[in-house]
């Protein structure tokens, strides 16, 4: 009774777990105001290791997300190397869609232990691709993570282009919500808290970019190596950037094959180099 304070705070730490709520990121619009890029809602499957049972559906799992049980027997075995790694949600496969969740959360009683949880990704609503300009997301790597204290492991970064100029800003800001959760560390029910805290989506960005412009230029430099820049001389506005060849941005919402990647690094036209920004090239006639 006396040191009330204090033992129900020790109380809560043993049956409150907490989940991070990822934020949706910004969305980036041209100077007309029309969406170059947006959100689309992907999911992590993690797996509570501990929760597995004698009944859980190996191969109705492994139908529709190829997950096969020597993959969750990986995951079961790194878990024993991590403290309290049974209790804890590991990532499973990432980057399941909205369909392939609502039909897997129909199996529950199946496939206990399985979860999701929301991450970013973009999908890409221009007719222009805008490659180099905007750039991708990819997953954080060790010294980001070392040198903030504002990421987790496993969160997506922008890698490249606006999307890593701009990461703060288009960030976000995360969510918490709790859970109950027994001696064991094993979730029981939603916890309803007034800590609980909603994800702040990013803040939006609008570039100078006119996106009919862009789509104008990319298709001159079609099968063409070389950039073009269109710019207002004026106050320095970029209206056009296009670097040529470049790749499908859309191909780097997912996994990308480790023999597709090696492909663009060792193409001899090096796509993934900005020739607008990262080469010198004698100017063209004005």
């Amino acid at each position: 009774i006396f040191d009330f304070e204090k033992y129900k705070l020790l109380g809560d730490k043993n049956s409150i777990f907490p989940r991070i709520l990822n934020a949706p990121r910004g969305i980036i619009y041209d100077r007309n105001f029309l969406p170059l890029v947006d959100n689309r809602p992907l999911y992590d499957m993690k797996i509570i290791t501990h929760d597995i049972g004698d009944k859980f559906n190996y191969n109705l799992l492994q139908k529709y997300t190829n997950v096969n049980q020597a993959e969750i027997d990986s995951v079961i075995l790194l878990s024993k190397h991590i403290l309290g790694g049974e209790f804890k949600p590991l990532l499973l496969k990432r980057l399941i869609n909205f369909q392939t969740k609502v039909l897997l959360e129909e199996f529950k009683l199946d496939l206990n232990g399985i979860y999701f949880s929301e991450l970013p990704a973009r999908i890409y609503t221009s007719d222009c691709k805008l490659t180099h300009v905007l750039g991708y997301l990819r997953q954080i790597d060790k010294q980001m993570l070392i040198n903030s204290s504002n990421y987790q492991i496993n969160d997506i970064v922008g890698f490249s282009g606006i999307e890593k100029k701009y990461e703060k800003q288009l960030r976000g800001n995360y969510g918490i919500t709790y859970f109950l959760v027994d001696r064991l560390g094993i979730i029981q029910n939603r916890y309803e808290s007034e800590a609980d805290l909603s994800p702040v989506q990013g803040d939006n960005i609008i570039l100078t970019i006119d996106s009919n412009i862009q789509k104008f230029i990319e298709n001159l430099l079609h099968n063409i190596k070389g950039s073009i820049i269109v710019m207002n001389p004026k106050n320095g506005e970029i209206i056009s950037l296009v670097s040529s060849p470049g790749y499908d941005l859309s191909s780097f919402i997912g996994p990308i094959p480790i023999e597709n990647r090696k492909l663009l690094v060792n193409d001899l036209d090096q796509p993934f180099t900005n020739r607008a920004i990262q080469q010198t090239y004698p100017p063209g006639s004005i």
